[in-house]
């Protein structure tokens, strides 16, 4: 008399590896649904041109900046890739970049602050002599000030 209780005379060990193996399969699919996978790919890159910089420049020590003091912050929404393009004639050593919830940046009349971009906030994707791409993998609206070195 047999003592298997699955199919095709599977022994009860052999049943709870196939729904081991299963269950893992079944996290692992759902995991990279919910992490949307393969959507960051889909988003295109926006570019930003020193058009769209008016007061961009670059000062006497070689720093060049999104945007002179007191001038509106470029808008940096959540989730967006955007290809900046500067004036430095080089590949950049530093790339910083600030950011603010509010387009003026930092204003004491306002309280407005900025804060220096880490992490998700400031991924830097590609730097070259003319643009700097970096994405803001998070959900939060902002403005940004780009300072190159």
């Amino acid at each position: 008399m047999s003592t298997s209780s699955g199919p095709k005379g599977a022994s009860p060990s052999t049943l709870a590896t196939h729904i081991r193996h299963a269950s893992v399969g079944t996290f692992l699919a759902l995991s990279l649904a919910a992490s949307g996978c393969g959507e960051a790919d889909a988003q295109g890159v926006e570019d930003v041109t020193l058009f769209d910089l008016p007061s961009a420049g670059e000062d006497e020590w070689g720093i060049w900046q999104s945007n002179t003091e007191g001038a509106p912050w470029f808008r940096y929404r959540g989730g967006a890739r955007l290809r900046i393009e500067h004036a430095l004639g080089r590949v950049p050593r530093i790339v910083l970049l600030y950011v603010s919830f509010s387009e003026e940046g930092i204003d004491p009349d306002t309280g407005a602050t900025a804060g220096l971009a880490a992490g998700d906030m400031a991924r830097i994707l590609e730097v070259s002599d003319q643009t700097v791409t970096v994405h803001n993998d998070t959900n939060a609206n902002m403005f940004a000030r780009m300072v190159l070195h």
